[in-house]
């Protein structure tokens, strides 16, 4: 069963706790769907220069909401730390929250936002198709994109910066 975490203020959802953040947002009536890469600090009461952005971006896109996810939910500041090796637990609940959020809230369009550390560990290339797979709409958006064609993270795009549309398919079947 998915749960808001216990402790999440009115108009918040946080599923996650200390060690993963399955998800964090302000879910409205329309929503922009933000994938990163991993999790850093963030909670609803602490938000980190990245949700942020997040927020200002979705209310420049005029959205009524955001909701930030991640290819791995393992809570670290550093992608570089991420784990070598998957959890398949973790991974496994990571698809099922997705799907939730899916049924739960209207998702307007996906921002694709992982950055370039994609390529650090082998599996965040399968769990982004696996996210790609369970999220049914084809409104993807990024916006810029690394020399490697990586979507940027958030806080490596100048704000102003517009929301261009993201093949995201074909951005996978390139990794080899």
């Amino acid at each position: 069963m998915i749960e808001n975490n216990p402790n999440t203020p009115e108009g918040w959802l946080y599923i996650g706790d200390d060690k993963v953040r399955y998800a964090l947002g302000e879910p409205g009536s329309y929503n922009l769907l933000v994938i990163g890469l991993n999790p850093s600090t963030a909670i609803p009461d602490k938000p980190d220069p990245t949700i942020k952005r997040i927020r200002k971006i979705a209310e420049r896109e005029n959205m009524e909401g955001w909701i930030m996810i991640n290819l791995y939910p393992v809570r670290t500041p550093k992608p570089y730390e991420l784990p070598l090796t998957i959890d398949e637990a973790i991974a496994k609940k990571n698809i099922e929250v997705i799907k939730w959020i899916e049924q739960q809230y209207r998702i307007h369009s996906v921002y694709a936002a992982c950055g370039s550390n994609i390529e650090k560990c082998g599996y965040l290339v399968d769990e982004c198709q696996k996210i790609v797979d369970s999220i049914h709409t084809e409104s993807w958006f990024t916006r810029g994109t690394t020399t490697y064609g990586h979507p940027k993270h958030p806080l490596y795009v100048p704000y102003e910066e517009k929301m261009e549309w993201f093949p995201v398919q074909d951005y996978l079947w390139n990794f080899e």
